[in-house]
């Protein structure tokens, strides 16, 4: 169970989707995510969780790996502020 990072108290899981590799379909060499949205049991704040699972390989790259996760989540970061901001 994750904790609000507002208040500390626990959270659900409100929405849950997946998103496999850039073809849509599942690899062994490369990374899925799953976008989560929670709310707070106590204080009702929303907020969204990206969490990245893999399927790792003998020769599977994980620094690469690492690099596109981080430029995912640049730009994930921008769509979820501006999604936030619209939804106010």
């Amino acid at each position: 169970m994750m904790r609000c990072e507002k208040c500390g108290e626990d959270s659900v899981v409100k929405d849950s989707r997946h998103h496999l590799s850039k073809h849509n379909r599942a690899s062994a060499c490369e990374p899925g995510f799953i976008y989560r949205r929670r709310q707070c049991l106590k204080c009702g704040h929303k907020w969204s969780t990206v969490e990245m699972h893999v399927n790792r390989m003998d020769d599977y790259d994980l620094e690469t790996e690492r690099d596109r996760l981080k430029q995912r989540l640049k730009a994930l970061r921008h769509h979820i502020l501006e999604l936030e901001r619209i939804t106010r």
